[in-house]
């Protein structure tokens, strides 16, 4: 058995940033491309009028706005959750060597024999005859 005694601080925010700067990325385009689907909808639903008529209403300046706004949130999201995944992984980190220290740490079973050492890329033979 392994025990985890210690984690490393630095290491945990950049895991965490990353997890959290990925999470926010992809969670935040779908965030994104349906915010933009509903603006779109309810801004052709009030161009035209219930009786068939088109209002003289011009939404294009509108979308464009809320295209804007909608990448501004999007990109300071990514930024806010990466530095958001820092701070966390770092005060994880500083709690579990706090307990781990306590308790002694996280017991892991690490299964070795259905590991199959890597194969060289390359095979090099040497004679032991050629002198070199």
């Amino acid at each position: 058995m392994v025990t985890i005694r210690k984690i490393d601080a630095v290491s945990a925010m950049k895991v965490g940033a990353l997890l959290y700067a990925l999470n926010f990325t992809v969670f935040g385009l779908l965030w994104l491309l349906f915010q933009n689907l509903l603006f779109s909808s309810l801004a052709s639903i009030s161009t035209s009028s219930f009786s068939g008529s088109s209002s003289s209403f011009n939404t294009s300046g509108l979308m464009f706005a809320n295209f804007a706004c909608c990448m501004g949130f999007y990109v300071g999201g990514v930024i806010a959750a990466a530095i958001g995944g820092a701070i966390t992984g770092a005060v994880t980190a500083f709690f579990y060597n706090l307990v781990a220290n306590w308790v002694g740490g996280l017991r892991v079973v690490l299964d070795t024999s259905s590991m199959e050492p890597e194969k060289a890329k390359r095979e090099v033979s040497i004679d032991p005859t050629s002198g070199f």
